[in-house]
């Protein structure tokens, strides 16, 4: 049974085993069986680290194979530092090693030993010796201590170190092992190198350490300050200061690091009391002992005086007397001190001097004065004590010498003569002005000190006839008064005299005219209106002939008369209210009187002639066989050719059809319809009296230009074209004024109403297919660009 079950476990396991080996098994047991196994070796490591950090490795030892020894295996023991009982870490070990796997070994220093043993023959070897000591270290060494090569040279504000610091680590030892064991010892060459900072601002140093297992510590750390930059410092002068005057330089220091130890900010006063050069030096030193030193100069010295101004006399000035002033250090309190004024006129630009040694901050000219001229002035301080000098001033504003009169004004009149012969006249008044010549160049060519406009005489006005001497002077700037300037005018006051007489009435297109007589006992006639003047009589209504005079002045005599020119309405016209007077009591001209008494009167015609429409509601086009072809709104245009007559006129429909069709004309959007380019007249269709008052109905009637052609064309649908021609007749509103009123077309069953004009022939639309007649039914706003009446009566 021993060889057999050999051979089963033989074959389970390697399955490569030759037939002859196993033959050798089987013979070799049964010897075994009565033979004992040898006392293993000592397990060693064959695998793995020792010191180990993951607690995996490999044991091995001597002894009788379990492979050539059919039920023999091992059994492998250990214990740590902390106890010496040994405890089994495996059994049925069918090899002569053992490898830990998985977590491995548990953290500690170990001792091995194994043990063979027989369970088919219940026999067991003797204990190995214990193994050397594994050591297995999960634990890592302590973080290293990071420390600087020096103190703080700056202790406060973290501590700060001049230009550069280095940082090393040194070594905190290995923590014990979990039974108490020494850990692995820390392994001196894994320490981090010494780490060096030279630049400015905050650093940390970081380094660890590995224990000779391996593992690696937590890192140590140092935040250590470098102040690698000197301070920042400014000091600022006034390039200039005058003596005496308060002035300081201003330091401005600041460190962005370890801050300063020495501030030198602040106001530094400069010495002014003497002139000459002033340096302000300030040095800054930081905390750790960086310095920045710097200065600035002053140049003190004597103001330079300001620009000479006058401070008595005038300018422009005619007498070359006058006092110069300008501000600087006073000579009164600087011993040695005194000034030079120089000057130069507009003939040069040559600096020349008119006083030396001067010891005021004034000058004054006396006797005859400064000569004619354009001056400018300067001054230069001079201490001969000192040697010093200052800049010259600026140049002063210049002083105008002026001794020299204005030229003498010209005399003109307000406007040219109204009539130029015989001397020149004026009508009814002139007014003379005075106007200046200018003011002559000074004695170096410069412009004299100019007029002075309110000196000029004033304007003299003459209103009676006849001869008029206009005289008037002009001063300048400087006080010089001018000579006399003259004109001689001449004045005509009388207007002339005019009549114009007319007829009291005529008729339409019958000869008349105004008889004019115009005369003038002075200047005389510039246009002679007399004569024979014909009168209008194209129109009914009155027609006014007015006639003007005007004589060589422009004096006018104007002079009306009127006629009444009568003829048979209607007709556009207005009603107006006139200066003379007039046949109508009120501004409609509703009734007329026999004489002419009233404010107003009718005018015959038109002063704008265009207008517009538009369709107030909808309009229809409807045949005696009552089809009918309906259209939503529309528009038109026209104007007034005469007082009866319009022309130019198109009228346009819109959403037009008929109930199954839109209706459209050639060339418009669908649903349009477009008349040709009408015209039309005034008439009257209808005449009632009431009470023994007659009205009279007005209608203005649309027809093709010249009454023949095509009034509007259009299809519906896919049908032929349908062509009106004829005309239309629309109801109008006579004798009310209005800028906006109704033109209404009305029809019953295709019938126009009204048809035509009293004694005149038929106006209506027919379809040119068949000859039936078509009415049109609508409202039209008509718009006029004035308001217009049209007149039945006159």
């Amino acid at each position: 049974m021993r060889g057999k079950t050999a051979i089963v476990r033989t074959s389970r396991v390697r399955g490569a085993i030759v037939a002859t080996a196993l033959l050798i098994a089987v013979l070799a047991s049964a010897s075994a069986a009565s033979a004992e196994y040898p006392t293993p070796g000592a397990p060693a490591l064959t695998a793995g680290a020792n010191p180990n950090n993951s607690g995996l490795f490999t044991l091995a030892w001597s002894g009788a194979d379990p492979m050539l020894n059919f039920g023999l295996t091992y059994t492998l023991q250990h214990h740590d530092a902390a106890s010496e009982t040994w405890s089994t870490v495996a059994t049925g070990i069918e090899a002569l090693s053992y490898q830990f796997t998985g977590a491995g070994e548990a953290e500690g220093t170990w001792v091995y030993r194994v043990q063979g043993v027989d369970s088919e023959h219940e026999e067991s070897t003797e204990y190995s010796p214990a193994s050397a000591p594994v050591v297995v270290d999960k634990t890592p060494p302590n973080p290293p201590s990071a420390s600087a090569d020096r103190a703080p040279d700056f202790a406060e504000g973290g501590g700060w170190y001049k230009d550069s610091v280095t940082v090393s680590f040194s070594a905190n030892g290995d923590p014990p092992l979990s039974d108490g064991s020494p850990g692995s010892g820390v392994e001196p060459a894994s320490l981090s190198a010494p780490q060096a900072f030279s630049t400015s601002g905050a650093h940390t140093a970081s380094g660890t350490v590995a224990d000779n297992a391996g593992n690696v510590s937590a890192p140590g750390t140092l935040v250590v300050h470098v102040d690698a930059t000197p301070p920042s410092l400014e000091v600022t002068c006034p390039a200039s200061a005058s003596v005496g005057e308060h002035a300081s330089a201003t330091v401005r220091a600041s460190d962005g690091e370890s801050g300063l130890a020495s501030d030198p900010s602040g106001s530094v006063p400069i010495n002014t009391e003497h002139a000459g050069s002033v340096t302000v030096t300030r040095t800054a030193t930081d905390n750790v002992g960086h310095e920045t030193t710097r200065s600035c100069t002053t140049k003190v010295h004597y103001p330079t005086p300001g620009a000479p101004a006058l401070t008595a006399g005038a300018n422009p000035n005619n007498s070359g007397l006058f006092t110069l002033a300008w501000s600087g250090a006073d000579p009164m309190l600087n011993f040695g001190l005194t000034y030079t004024l120089q000057h130069h006129d507009a003939a040069s630009e040559t600096w020349s001097t008119v006083a030396t040694g001067i010891e005021a901050l004034s000058y004054q000219f006396t006797g005859a004065g400064e000569a004619e001229g354009t001056w400018v002035y300067r001054v230069q301080g001079v201490d001969s004590e000192h040697e010093e000098s200052t800049e010259y001033s600026p140049a002063s504003a210049p002083v105008v010498v002026d001794k020299t009169p204005p030229n003498p004004p010209s005399a003109s009149a307000d406007r040219a003569p109204d009539f130029a012969e015989g001397g020149g006249w004026y009508k009814d008044s002139v007014t003379v002005s005075f106007s200046a010549n200018g003011d002559p160049p000074l004695s170096d060519g410069s412009p004299g000190s100019g007029v002075e406009p309110a000196s000029l005489s004033a304007p003299q006005a003459f209103s009676t006839s006849g001869a008029h001497t206009a005289s008037g002077t002009v001063a300048d700037n400087a006080g010089n008064v001018s000579a006399p300037g003259t004109l001689v005018v001449h004045v005509d006051a009388t207007p002339p005299s005019l009549e114009v007489t007319c007829p009291a009435s005529a008729s339409v297109g019958e000869h008349a005219s105004a008889t004019v007589r115009a005369s003038d006992g002075e200047s005389g006639l510039a246009s002679d209106p007399s004569g024979s003047v014909p009168i209008n009589t194209e129109h009914a209504g009155s027609v006014t002939v007015t006639r003007t005079a005007t004589d060589n002045v422009g004096h006018e005599t104007t002079r009306s008369c009127t006629t009444k020119v009568n003829e048979s309405p209607p007709e556009y016209g207005r009603c107006a209210k006139i200066k003379s007077h007039g046949f109508f009591t009120t501004a409609a001209c509703a009734t007329k009187q026999s004489t002419q008494t009233s404010n107003y009167e009718w005018i015959s015609g038109v002063l704008s002639r265009r207008f517009t429409g538009a369709v107030a509601s909808s309009a229809l086009f409807e045949t005696a066989s009552k089809a009918k072809l309906s259209c939503t709104g529309g528009s038109a245009r026209g104007t007034i050719t005469s007082g009866t007559t319009v022309g130019s006129v198109v009228m346009t429909f819109t959403g037009c059809g008929t109930v199954t069709n839109k209706c459209t004309t050639a060339g418009r959007a669908e649903g349009e319809l477009e008349t040709r380019t009408l015209e039309g007249a005034l008439g009257v269709y209808r005449v009632t009296v009431k009470e023994g008052k007659e009205t009279r109905y007005v209608g203005l009637s649309l027809f093709p230009v010249g009454k023949t052609g095509t009034f509007i064309e259009f299809a519906c649908g896919a049908s032929s074209a349908t062509v009106l021609k004829g005309a239309v007749i629309a109801q109008m509103t006579a004798g009310k004024m209005a800028a906006l009123t109704t033109a209404k077309y009305g029809e019953t069953s295709g019938k126009q109403k009204p048809e035509g004009f009293l004694g005149h022939e038929r106006e209506v639309l027919t379809k040119v297919s068949n000859g039936e007649q078509v009415g049109l039914s609508m409202g039209l706003s008509v718009k006029y660009e004035e308001p217009l009446e049209i007149n039945a009566f006159f």
